[in-house]
């Protein structure tokens, strides 16, 4: 891997990263999810979203990732899409409940609200 992919011009932030993330998870939704590979692939990415999240975990998502964990080890419980599926939905909750994107409406560096384009204006 060459480092210097990595220096550019551009500001690479951690929303950006994490949202990055999101997407591939809802790509991977989008797939077979009979297939097990696929299956594999979309419940590790999950947990790496949660991982990502962590340091932002709140009360109600360390309830909800505490649910998750107790039926991740329930021997019985037999819809791991279903399962996983919850999780991804408490992790995006969270991110609301912390608007953890406000800065994409709002500026990193500011209080004023970023004007936002209409499809008309860019035609």
């Amino acid at each position: 891997m060459n480092p210097n992919n990595f220096m550019n011009n551009d500001k690479l932030e951690y929303g950006q990263i994490i949202l990055g993330h999101i997407k591939q998870i809802l790509k991977l939704s989008l797939c077979d999810l009979s297939d097990g590979n696929v299956c594999g692939k979309y419940q590790s990415s999950i947990l790496t979203l949660s991982d990502a999240l962590y340091s932002y975990y709140d009360e109600q998502m360390i309830k909800d990732y505490a649910a998750f964990d107790r039926d991740n080890n329930d021997k019985n419980f037999d819809n791991s899409y279903r399962h996983y599926r919850n999780l991804f939905r408490a992790l995006l909750s969270l991110v609301k409940r912390n608007e953890y994107f406000k800065s994409a409406v709002y500026g990193e560096d500011s209080d004023e609200v970023v004007e936002e384009v209409s499809a008309e204006e860019t035609e």
